[in-house]
């Protein structure tokens, strides 16, 4: 079931993307909601998620996993204000090449991120002041732009695989 309140500050117990039902999730659409959770169901209809979508929308203990369609996340498109932790993020298998900038500034994983073998670029502040347990990079990822993976705290990654 999808929620969604035209109000800023709304509180949704869950926010999940159904099968076949939304394709595209448009700039700020879900910015300042939140919620106990964020799911996108396998095999979705979803294929874009905008700049700023889900921007300062993510609690403590959210689950972002996303669909094999998907093939653009924008900017900012989970960006944080305020560090969240214990967050777990599943992008075992989707249509993306590239990670944008900011996608998820400020967000703690309590997970390992591994990167698919389509991504080839991940952008500049990715998970800036964020964290993983540990982050594996395969072969084809060329490009990893500025502070990708920089921490001002010390919570910062703590082993990099590459080549995996």
């Amino acid at each position: 079931m999808l929620s969604f309140s035209s109000k800023r500050s709304a509180w949704q117990s869950q926010i999940e993307i159904p099968l076949g039902v939304v394709n595209q999730i448009g700039d700020g659409a879900f910015a300042y909601t939140g919620g106990d959770g964020l799911t996108f169901q396998f095999n979705s209809a979803l294929t874009r998620i905008s700049s700023n979508a889900f921007y300062n929308a993510i609690y403590d203990g959210a689950m972002i996993k996303t669909t094999k369609n998907l093939t653009y996340l924008g900017s900012y498109s989970f960006y944080q204000d305020k560090h969240k932790t214990s967050c777990v993020l599943n992008i075992d298998e989707c249509g993306l090449t590239s990670f944008s900038s900011s996608i998820f500034y400020n967000i703690a994983f309590s997970n390992d991120l591994i990167l698919p073998s389509n991504i080839t670029s991940v952008g500049e502040n990715f998970n800036m002041n964020g964290c993983f347990k540990s982050v594996y990079i395969p072969s084809t990822t060329k490009t990893l732009k500025n502070n990708c993976f920089g921490s001002s705290s010390s919570s910062a990654v703590s082993n990099f695989y590459l080549n995996y």
